[in-house]
This record gives C-alpha cells, structure tokens and sequence, in this order.
C-alpha cells in the first residue's frame, strides 16, 4: 500500500474543483437550456397544431361529386390572369418588362376593356410595389396618361404605388401589414416589381428560400383574393432566374424577349406555362417613346409607354451584342465585385470577347465614363495594399436596370451617327 502526505490535500483539492464557480461554464449551460427548452417548446406546438389539423383536415374533405361548377371562370383578364392567382412576367434588363407591368395595372384600374388582346373581365383597385423609388415614377405615368388620353385625376383611387421593395424573405409581420391593408382597401391586383429586390440577400436558386417566399404571395393572394402580379429577371441562359420552384408555383408564366433590332424597340411575349388555359402563345408589343415637353434647360423630357401589336409577328432576327456591350453588361451585373486584372478571368470563355481585348475594353469604358475605378484597401498576406475595383460611373448606378440598358442604348446610336 503506498501513501502520500500529500494525499489528502490532493482528494480535498480535486472534491473542491469540482464545486468551483466557472462563469464562462455556466453561460454555456444556460444556453443550452434554452435552446432545448425552445425545442422542445417548438415540438409542443407542433403536436398541438396537429391535434386541431386531424379535425379540420376531415371537415375539408369533398366528394368529387359535390364540387360545384361555377356559373363562369374566375378571372381578372381572360384566359391569362386568374383571380386570385399568382402570375411572373420575366425578362432581360431593358426589354421593357416594368413598362408591361405598368400598362396593365392602369388598365385594370381603369376599367379598360383588353390588355395585349385579351379581355379584361374586372376593374379592380390596383397596388404597384415599386423598387425603383418615387422619383421617375411621374414620367411613366405621365406618359400612359397622355397616350391614352386619360388625366391624373382619373387615376385617384384606382391605382396605388409603394416606392419601395417589400421584404417577402425576412419576418413574416412585413406581409401580414400588406395583407392587411390590401384587405381595407380591396385590392384586386398586386404588382411586386422586382422579385429579386423582394428576396434581397437571399439565393434565388435555394428552394427553401424561394418556396417561403412564393408561399407568402401565395398567402397574399389567398387572404386579400388578388392576383399577384410577379416581375422578375433572366439569367445568362435566357430563361427565369432561380430555383424551378418558382415555375412549379406560379399559375401562369410570361416570358418577353427583344424582337429584332435594339433600335426597333420590339418585344415578343410568350406564355411559357399556363396552369389550365392554353400555353405556347405569343404575341407582339412595342415599348413606344412619349415626348413630355422640356425641362427648365430647354432639353426634352420623354418616357415610355407600352404599345400592343396586334398585327404584328415575331421577328427571327436577331442583333448580337458587341464586345463593348458584353464587358459593360458583365461590370454592369458584378459593379464594385473584381479588380480590373481580374475581370478577364471572371468572364471567363464563351462570352464571345477575346481575353487580351477585355482590359482594353475596360479602360475605353473608363475614358468615356462609364465606369471608374474604386480604390480599396485589401489584404494581400500580411499587408494591406490599395486596388481598384471597376464599377459603373456613381449617376448609372442610381438608374434602374431597365433605364440603366436604354441609356446604353441611347450612348450607342450617339456613338454610330458620330462614326
């Protein structure tokens, strides 16, 4: 048997640390008792919630039989937009798809008897949520106005604007204030104009994310009884942005696409997906320039208006885009993303512009003013050094998209009259 004198005082010493007081210890306890007890306060909810679901599924239950025909279809234009229903519109920067979007909301406001061929069988009280801001809004109204002859005093209580994104992915107390007002004021139709300001900061090609936010259209949809009009982008491909989830989600699905010439201003629409109505139709429009006078230097105000072709097919021809128009589009989606001696990189292949020619392009861009070069601190090892990251110049980044592509377009034709 082997003894110690200093046994004793080492059992004393260990029995001691164990009743030692550790803050740090005690933290992590306590927080890992309430994430417990809010699980398991979750998994109660839960079994409650299923509780009342058994007797509400079974008191929902119908027979084949007994679902009743209707004396006619619900719908807020025929053939097209169902009501209620969830309805996107989607399509590159510039093509005119808020112009479309616009175009139908006053019409339906109005009580206008067709939109682009197809009846409308409802006036309805009409809210556009804008993201691009109050400022230019008047132009485009102005000049719907004064293409169709209507007054601004026609459009009181009619058509409401929000002149800011409504948040569909974050807290659900954003939707339940839209909800809520919708229901005063009686919506028929709701414009969310863009789906992607409405998601900003989420990944549009995660399912999750998307399907919480389609399934907030579709809880304004089903308690206001509107249809909820979605305007949304392209990708690189040409089709929808994002996760297939928003295709399997949305009644009806309209896609619209440059017609020829830039110049010519044409667009084809197509319904890529309808529901239960016939699909694979296309049909022409026009995104018309409205002359609205001069401002206080004596230059001309003008805007667009949305003009329906009824007479009109489709054109195959198709205008390739230029070197300079690839890499302009390219730091005009990435602005402030990479440096310059990156961008060759980035791009990639495949983009039709030669390696060695894209720096050159760049510093063309920044001559003219497109663009610029945004100096930065970055970390490079164990030292900080300043790079320039290419940008688009301060006053395009305040433009919306679509402005942001006719004032390209705008610079271009200046460009070829010049040559």
């Amino acid at each position: 048997m082997t003894s110690s004198k200093y046994a004793d005082e080492e059992a004393a010493a260990e029995e001691s640390a164990k009743h030692t007081y550790d803050p740090v210890e005690e933290e992590i306890t306590k927080e890992y008792n309430k994430i417990k007890a809010r699980d398991l306060a979750r998994r109660r909810i839960r079994d409650e919630e299923a509780v009342g679901f058994a007797a509400e599924f079974e008191s929902k239950i119908i027979d084949a039989a007994d679902i009743e025909t209707p004396d006619q279809q619900s719908y807020l234009v025929k053939k097209l937009i169902y009501l209620p229903g969830v309805i996107m519109l989607h399509s590159d920067p510039g093509v005119g798809k808020s112009i479309c979007a616009m175009d139908l909301a006053f019409r339906v406001g109005l009580g206008s008897t067709e939109w682009c061929g197809y009846k409308i069988k409802r006036e309805v009280r009409v809210l556009y949520i804008s993201s691009e801001g109050v400022a230019r809004l008047w132009k485009r109204r102005d000049a719907w106005l004064k293409k169709h002859g209507y007054t601004v005093d026609d459009l009181r209580g009619k058509v409401d604007f929000y002149p800011e994104p409504i948040p569909l992915n974050a807290s659900g107390a954003y939707v339940d204030a839209v909800v809520k007002h919708a229901k005063r004021k009686g919506y028929g139709l709701i414009v969310i104009d863009t789906w992607a300001t409405a998601n900003a900061g989420s990944d549009e090609n995660a399912v999750g994310f998307m399907q919480q936010s389609l399934n907030r259209c579709g809880r304004i949809r089903d308690e206001v009884q509107a249809a909820v009009f979605v305007v949304h982008h392209d990708n690189r491909q040409g089709a929808f942005r994002g996760s297939s989830a928003i295709d399997g989600y949305v009644d009806t699905r309209l896609h619209a696409t440059r017609d020829g010439e830039r110049e010519d201003r044409r667009v084809a629409i197509t319904i890529e997906k309808q529901r239960d109505d016939e699909d694979g139709i296309t049909w022409m429009a026009q995104v018309e320039v409205v002359d609205l006078g001069v401002d206080e230097d004596g230059d001309s105000i003008t805007s667009v208006v949305w003009t329906h072709l009824p007479d009109a097919t489709p054109n195959s021809k198709r205008k390739e885009a230029s070197p300079e128009k690839i890499v302009w589009d390219f730091i005009r989606d990435h602005d402030g993303e990479f440096k310059k001696s990156d961008i060759p990189k980035a791009m990639g292949v495949g983009r039709g512009v030669p390696v060695k020619q894209v720096p050159l392009i760049i510093d063309d861009l920044i001559k003219k003013g497109y663009a610029y070069l945004e100096k930065r601190q970055v970390s490079e090892g164990d030292r900080k050094v300043t790079r320039g990251f290419v940008s688009v110049a301060p006053f395009l980044r305040e433009m919306s998209p679509d402005d942001r592509d006719m004032w390209w377009e705008s610079q271009s034709e200046q460009r070829a009259g010049e040559s």
